[in-house]
């Protein structure tokens, strides 16, 4: 059977973990390196790991994906013969991150432009596996050379990316993102906020927490009263802007 659990970690280990625990799905078809990339996964994360699964194709990778919920995806580009970018352009709307291990690093800046968090190029080592992991765990975007150019958006069963250039700024909607565009359309993103600013390039700016803006089409900040301010945008919509980043912002702008 090519799709396979590999479990089994003492109940233990999950008793106030430092970290969140994870669950991680590799669609890797080389055996050996799928097992490498497990028995690492394993090492790295410790008693931070609950579930590691794996796949040998691409469509008994995204049946899994249909039919299980997972917080991280472990990709190969060349699965086959056949391209991971169809999973990649599937997935990339999804709540999760995901991280291309691939021997093809000519795709990692298109991998970059569709939101994964890391790409790893084969051969690899367990150091530049642990930093992806950071990578996916930190609340920050910091040290990163590559941001998403893309958002992908799953609309009437489809899947649409929206370039960020288009989106005049993102709220916090529980589970999910509310993406504004320009244009006056707003989208829905599966992605937390809190993990798309992970992948949002330094022109976003978290200036609330509901709120990211698009820092190159913001007009000014406007105040009333002492204690409730305001971003303005382009388009003259009005978003909160917290007392801690008030300061901050009206320094980087000039004002």
């Amino acid at each position: 059977m090519a799709l396979r659990m590999e479990n089994g970690l003492p109940l233990s280990k999950f008793i106030n973990p430092p970290r969140p625990i994870m669950k991680i799905l590799v669609i890797e078809d080389e055996a050996s390196i799928q097992d490498r990339i497990v028995r690492l996964s394993k090492s790295i994360l410790d008693n931070r790991l609950s579930l590691i699964e794996t796949a040998d194709t691409i469509d008994e990778g995204i049946r899994y994906l249909e039919e299980n919920t997972i917080d991280l995806l472990l990709l190969d580009l060349n699965l086959n013969g056949k391209d991971g970018f169809q999973v990649l352009r599937e997935v990339a709307s999804k709540s999760f991150h995901t991280i291309v291990i691939s021997a093809y690093p000519e795709r990692a800046i298109d991998a970059y432009e569709l939101g994964v968090i890391d790409f790893i190029t084969k051969p690899f080592d367990e150091t530049r596996l642990k930093l992806a992991f950071e990578r996916a765990d930190s609340r920050e975007n910091s040290g990163r050379e590559h941001f998403a150019k893309y958002l992908a958006i799953r609309k009437f069963g489809l899947i649409e990316l929206v370039a960020l250039e288009n989106v005049n700024y993102i709220q916090a909607d529980g589970g999910y993102s509310q993406l504004f565009l320009l244009d006056g359309h707003n989208e829905m993103h599966d992605k937390m906020l809190k993990d798309l600013c992970k992948l949002l390039p330094p022109s976003f700016e978290r200036i609330h927490k509901s709120y990211v803006v698009n820092m190159q089409l913001v007009k000014g900040i406007h105040s009333k009263g002492s204690h409730k301010h305001f971003v303005v945008m382009s388009n003259d919509a009005e978003i909160p802007l917290s007392r801690s980043k008030y300061k901050e912002l009206k320094t980087l702008m000039n004002l």
